[in-house]
This record gives C-alpha cells, structure tokens and sequence, in this order.
C-alpha cells in the first residue's frame, strides 16, 4: 500500500509498525511542533520512553487490542497510523495519526486513513480529538467523521465517530 506524493518523490509505504522504528519515531516524536496538540505535548520525549512505547504497541498488536501502522518514505518512518482501544466500544475502532511536520497540510494523511478503513475487518471508528487541535478536527471531519455524543465527553476532547457502511469514500 502506498500513496506517491508527485512524480518526484518517493511513494509512502503503509506497513505494520516495527521494532527497528523506534529511532525514526523517537524523532518524530521529539518535535514539538508535531505533538504540540497532542496527549504528547509538554512531555520530555527519550529514546528510552519511545522505545517502551514501541514494544507496549508491538504486544498490543501481539493480543489483537490494537494495530499500529508505520508510514514510510525512503527507509524512513514519517507517521504512524493506530487502531487502538478495540475492545473499549464492541464493533468500534479508536484512530490516532501522527504525521511529520514536512508531509502535513498535503492531504497525504485522509489518503493513508482512506486506504486503512478500506483494508481493515473494522467498519466502525472513532478519534478522541482535543477541541484545540485543528488539524486533526478538520481531517477527521473532511473524512466524515462526525460528532457522536453516544460517546463519553472527555475534558477538552471531542469524539467524533465513522461508520463505513454508512459513508463511502
């Protein structure tokens, strides 16, 4: 799976996220621009903090609870995609994305979302997206992610939801 930005670039890989990706998410991840609207923000980010993450992502994928995408250009790892929480709400899919400051605002993050919603058992997702967080809001929303409120209200988060047989792409 893939999605090619132009003619002159390399194409962006979709693949599960692995071990050996810690080092390009520890960068990713120690930009503060990236994580500024995120559960991330303000925290020190080490290699050792992203590395437990990696593995506590790995056996999540291990146990079925949650499926971690690794987005690649050229060896090297520019976002993750997640399918987590899959046991929280029966038949419901939480979304998360990260995607590093070079590629955003290029539409390249709705492209690689659209391509996992359509390759995987899910129908049904959410996002838990924090009410400053713009970015996000308006790629969940140009998505077709909607505001549910059948879901819990979090503090300074907003849940928007997706049902696939009910939208198309």
């Amino acid at each position: 799976m893939w999605y090619r930005q132009s003619q002159t670039l390399s194409p962006i890989y979709i693949r599960p996220l692995i071990e050996d990706d810690a080092e390009d998410i520890y960068a990713l991840y120690a930009n503060q621009n990236v994580t500024r609207n995120t559960n991330w923000s303000g925290m020190h980010i080490s290699y050792g903090l992203i590395k437990s993450f990696v593995d506590e992502c790995l056996e999540m994928q291990d146990n079925l609870q949650r499926m971690t995408y690794s987005l690649e250009q050229d060896k090297k790892v520019i976002g993750l995609v997640f399918l987590h929480n899959l046991n929280k709400f029966p038949g419901y899919a939480e979304v998360g994305a990260m995607l590093d400051e070079p590629y955003q605002n290029k539409g390249i993050m709705s492209k690689v979302l659209k391509n996992v919603f359509n390759n995987t058992s899910f129908d049904k997702f959410y996002a838990v997206i924090s009410l400053k967080n713009n970015p996000s809001l308006a790629l969940f929303t140009k998505l077709g992610f909607r505001f549910d409120p059948s879901f819990p209200l979090e503090d300074g988060h907003i849940t928007l939801s997706l049902d696939l047989q009910k939208t198309s792409f």
